[in-house]
């Protein structure tokens, strides 16, 4: 499927990605500041409790997220009775959420081995009930057409809360319970209030039936228990890190372990994007186009992916340091290991087989293999340190992925070489390693200092990206409503086509 349909999905994908990368940006380049101002025991705390919040925002999310967008597209039931069941929901899980973190303050310091801990988790209780809350309100902008707001908003919060956090670093002595405050507290309920004002509806005036809330439960609990599971792995490796080797070989790890934006945003934006077409087809039992929206979704995807994940590997020293200071260099190894995930990021692995209803086999693929990589994770990282570790998590993902790929492939009747275009990702990687290997031999020769070599990096994607469109394996049609809006635009796409 290449045609109107397929390019008005990477349409949205990717003005909805403009704005989210905006976002996190801002968040990305904030950590190396705290990593910076931080000594490494404050740091490992804050990441702890980071860690700690995120798996109970993941727990109690309940794949609320993957079914508000598919529930307000039905006819059958008012938006403000779904919009208003959804915000219920999203209300109990938060508050739920609020009392494990409160029981977990008591138990993690300890496990943990970090009596500092059990002062300052309490602080950060109420993120995942904002949170939840936030992602509702969200995706009803996102269905309403308001990207624009959302972005802005987002982007607005996100620059408080990094300015805040940098005036309280340089005002007072005992920073991290403030900066925990802000990042968990302050800013996701300032986030919380501009989105109340911008829309019509509001926790305060919820109004829905008992009968709809089920019947949303009915179908966010399963989703919701194989998100959990899909994401534990990596908790399961947090936890096993902390409890072995300790707060500051923790905050190494995960220093080690950096989401890239535009990666990240991309791929979930994707998911999110694709899922009601997913819908609509398996609906029709249209098994052809899903296969197709699937080949042609994952080869336009890994074309953008590929190319970043190579040069993060090749220039990861000069990346870390350069991001982190020489204080995380041991964070390096970490990095190069866990990056070699991104090349599995190019599509969700998940979204046929719930639209299929085959959830209960994603609950067994997940269970065994969160059991799995609890058992690997805490023997490689017992004989292996942080390195034994990322090799856990990187390898038991490739086995997960490939499980859920052949599934897939199975119920659509088709083999994987029919969902993956293996001709346009080989070429990918050929072309890439074809421009960067120069670069690096370059920059040995010539003994370029770490600053020279950064400044190659941008020079070595543009090259890529060109030569991939010149191929046609990235389709220039996808960047239309960008390069018509951009300065130069439609000089960039003359010169391209």
């Amino acid at each position: 499927m290449t045609g109107t349909a397929n390019n008005n999905n990477f349409q949205k994908v990717l003005i909805l990605s403009i704005g989210q990368i905006l976002e996190k940006a801002i968040v990305f380049f904030f950590k190396p500041y705290l990593s910076r101002t931080l000594n490494i025991q404050d740091y490992g705390s804050y990441s702890q409790v980071l860690f700690v919040g995120d798996f109970l925002l993941i727990f109690f999310t309940l794949g609320i997220t993957q079914t508000f967008y598919v529930f307000l597209a039905k006819d059958n039931t008012s938006k403000k009775e779904i919009v208003s069941a959804f915000l219920l929901i999203g209300l109990v899980s938060g508050l739920l959420s609020v009392a494990c973190n409160l029981f977990l303050t008591f138990t993690l310091s300890d496990i943990f081995n970090n009596p500092q801990l059990r002062n300052i988790l309490w602080i950060y209780c109420c993120y995942p009930l904002f949170t939840i809350l936030n992602l509702i309100l969200q995706l009803l902008l996102l269905f309403n057409n308001k990207s624009r707001k959302l972005v802005m908003i987002n982007v607005l919060v996100n620059l408080f809360k990094v300015i805040c956090v940098v005036i309280v670093t340089q005002l007072s002595q005992n920073t991290l319970p403030k900066i925990i405050f802000i990042v968990g507290f302050a800013a996701p309920l300032c986030t919380l209030l501009l989105y109340g004002r911008q829309l019509s509806y509001s926790v305060f005036k919820i109004k829905t039936s008992y009968s709809l809330v089920k019947s949303i439960l009915k179908d966010t609990l399963p989703v919701g228990l194989t998100i959990v599971m899909g994401g534990a792995y990596f908790y399961a490796n947090g936890f096993v890190v902390n409890a072995v080797l300790g707060i500051e070989k923790y905050a190494v790890f995960v220093n080690g372990i950096i989401d890239i934006p535009f990666i990240s945003t991309l791929y979930a934006t994707i998911a999110t994007i694709t899922l009601t077409n997913y819908t609509t087809l398996i609906k029709e039992k249209n098994f052809i186009e899903v296969i197709k929206l699937k080949r042609y979704t994952i080869a336009q995807t890994a074309s953008l992916v590929y190319p970043i994940a190579l040069v993060l590997l090749f220039f990861s020293h000069e990346l870390i340091t350069t991001y982190l200071s020489n204080k995380y260099i041991a964070s390096v190894p970490v990095f190069m290991v866990y990056t070699s995930i991104l090349f599995l990021r190019v599509t969700d692995y998940n979204d046929v087989l719930i639209t299929m209803g085959k959830q209960s086999l994603l609950v067994k693929y997940y269970i065994v293999f969160f059991l799995t990589i609890f058992f690997n994770s805490w023997l490689f990282t017992k004989f292996f340190g942080i390195i034994g570790s990322a090799f856990a998590v990187t390898a038991s993902s490739y086995l997960i992925y490939f499980f859920l790929l052949r599934s897939m492939a199975s119920l659509l009747k088709a083999s994987v070489s029919e969902i993956i275009n293996w001709r346009s990702i080989i070429y990918t990687i050929l072309i890439s390693l074809i421009v960067i290997i120069p670069g690096i031999l370059i920059g040995h020769f010539f003994a370029l200092r770490v600053w020279s070599k950064l400044i190659m990096i941008p020079f070595i994607l543009i090259i890529i990206y060109v030569s991939l469109v010149k191929s046609k394996f990235i389709s220039l049609t996808m960047y239309k409503p960008i390069l018509d809006k951009i300065p130069f635009g439609k000089n960039i796409e003359t010169i391209l086509s």
